[in-house]
């Protein structure tokens, strides 16, 4: 028998708990996290994502084969982060861009929400309610996001495109960039370290052995981490 866990519960929750998520009930698999529930309202509604879907990776992190525990960390994150996920659904697979938004959880028990580091006028929504096995919990959000202090959404990188012989990063400005590929199940494949200039940088790397298919590529830059999806064609002339 399957055992059902999320990215919005532990075991037992006394207290309720806080944190940047998606709104997915999950468990683990061989193929990768699979959805058991979609909450309504939440960033993972919004997308599209169903029940029965697969979660390959997130930002180029795999999911398959991995724990529940291993699987909550990746998707969890600071409220107004973004993350890339691959989607298995049936033979297609998917690529979605969502953005956490700041999750409150508690135990369906409890009258009142206890949040860490409540505000004395701090209003909640709630969202949608949990019920697998002995779970039972429901789910709120706060009527203002809070976004990841430090976090503007902004990106120096201004355009990023990719073929199999060369990778092409526009910059704001110059820096020292590290820039890995990775196929849509989180799969590494190479990793280039450069100082890139303001403007067009060309990084020569070969891709002509990997299968046609999408990929990503992470570019962590000015200490932010960047991701960016695009497609490997059959032809080597591109």
């Amino acid at each position: 028998m399957k055992i059902l866990w999320s990215l919005l519960i532990v075991a037992k929750i006394a207290a309720a708990e806080t944190f940047g998520g998606i709104g997915l009930v999950i468990f683990a698999s061989e193929k990768g996290a699979e959805v058991a529930q979609v909450l309504r309202g939440t960033p993972a509604e919004k997308a599209g994502i169903a029940v029965g879907d697969y979660l390959l990776s997130a930002d180029g992190i795999s999911f398959a084969g991995e724990s529940l525990e291993f699987d909550m960390n990746v998707l969890r994150s600071y409220p107004g982060r973004q993350m890339e996920l691959s989607i298995l659904r049936g033979a297609d697979t998917l690529f979605l861009t969502l953005t956490r938004e700041e999750l409150v959880v508690k135990p369906a028990g409890i009258s009142k929400p206890i949040l860490k580091k409540s505000a004395a006028k701090e209003k909640l929504q709630l969202l949608d309610s949990v019920q697998f096995a002995k779970l039972s919990s429901l789910v709120y959000q706060k009527e203002a996001a809070v976004f990841m202090e430090g976090f503007d959404g902004s990106s120096p990188l201004l355009e990023v495109s990719f073929t199999r012989s060369k990778i092409i990063v526009h910059l704001e400005f110059s820096g020292f960039a590290e820039i890995s590929v990775f196929n849509a199940s989180g799969e590494h494949f190479s990793t280039f370290h450069s100082h890139c200039v303001a403007g067009e940088n060309s990084i020569l790397w070969n891709g002509e052995d990997l299968p046609w298919g999408n990929y990503f590529i992470r570019i962590v830059f000015s200490g932010k981490a960047f991701y960016f999806r695009g497609t490997l064609r059959q032809s080597s002339g591109e």
